[in-house]
């Protein structure tokens, strides 16, 4: 017996639900494997932040000592050369004297580029650089900044 076109409608429309319902489970059985994809490389993600974060922390602490370090350096080389200068060297030996030892101590300290003896009128009276010897630096900035502050217990430095 052959079904009559009523039972045959209402087989295609149940056969119809049932694709629908499976591509709806579909769908959502693939949004939530979307979603937990998401979710896990949210998470690598910000877990590989913090481990960036922590080393970049370890990092600028190891530079911030290292720099302190140099600086510490630096400054007691530069009070070495101011004491040399005032108790040690006769006035009429400053200039021979001075030159070679500031280039020493450039040449020793890594990140300094040129350490110069200037005198209160802005000229260049020492340098570890010979071409500055005799320059007149008293309109530059660092040395007005040094003038201004007149504090021979702080180190003054300029921008490279």
């Amino acid at each position: 017996m052959l079904p009559t076109p009523a039972e045959s409608l209402d087989v295609r429309a149940a056969t119809a639900r049932g694709q629908r319902l499976q591509w709806a489970w579909l769908a959502g059985l693939l949004l939530l494997l979307g979603l937990a994809l998401v979710g896990t490389r949210l998470d690598a993600r910000r877990e590989l932040l913090a481990q960036q974060r922590t080393q970049l922390d370890a990092q600028s602490r190891a530079i911030d000592e290292n720099l302190a370090r140099q600086m510490q350096g630096a400054w007691q080389a530069v009070l070495g050369v101011r004491h040399d200068l005032h108790a040690l060297w006769p006035p009429d030996e400053i200039v021979a004297r001075a030159a070679p030892r500031l280039k020493a101590l450039a040449d020793a300290m890594p990140g300094v580029r040129t350490l110069t003896l200037i005198d209160a009128q802005g000229r260049v009276v020492a340098s570890s650089r010979p071409e500055l010897a005799g320059l007149d630096v008293s309109g530059r900035d660092f040395f007005r900044t040094a003038r201004e502050r007149n504090d021979p217990a702080v180190a003054q430095l300029s921008p490279p």
